[in-house]
């Protein structure tokens, strides 16, 4: 008889792949890219940041329109994970969605806040949330035409 052995080895998963850190990413967006500091956004600007911060290329494109230099980006996708992140961030309390003039908001609450802050103070989740800080607050406006126009500049 064949007597066979197996030893388990733990799986090494980027950081950038663990849920709490997508929903640190999500915190991050509300209270940095948004008008006024009102932490509230649309899903479909919540769908459009978390793109851009899935990698580096992606965050260029959207630096890019941020500062004006480009007013096309490329077709991106809707982030198949934001279900699992907004239940997450809900289960703790830490955002909240309702829907104002038919369109879905997710707002950061007080003990969100309270969250990002005391991440603040960690070295690590500082560098990611001084990225999602530098691009900050695009308008609305100039959101809502980049998701209907999905262009792409093939000149470069």
């Amino acid at each position: 008889m064949i007597n066979i052995e197996t030893t388990y080895k733990p799986v090494v998963v980027p950081v950038s792949y663990m849920p709490i850190y997508r929903v640190i990413v999500l915190l991050g967006i509300l209270k940095f890219c948004t008008f006024n500091d009102k932490m509230k956004a649309n899903i479909k600007s919540i769908h459009l940041y978390l793109w851009a911060f899935s990698n580096k290329e992606n965050y260029i494109a959207l630096e890019s329109i941020k500062n004006k230099t480009s007013n096309c980006i490329p077709p991106w996708s809707m982030d198949k994970d934001i279900n699992k992140i907004l239940s997450i961030a809900l289960g703790n309390s830490w955002c909240e969605c309702k829907y104002e003039k038919s369109d879905f908001i997710v707002s950061l609450t007080l003990k969100g806040d309270f969250f990002l802050r005391e991440l603040l103070k960690n070295k690590e989740m500082t560098d990611c949330l001084n990225i999602i800080s530098n691009i900050g607050y695009i308008p609305e406006n100039r959101l809502s035409k980049l998701i209907i126009d999905w262009t792409y500049d093939y000149n470069k």
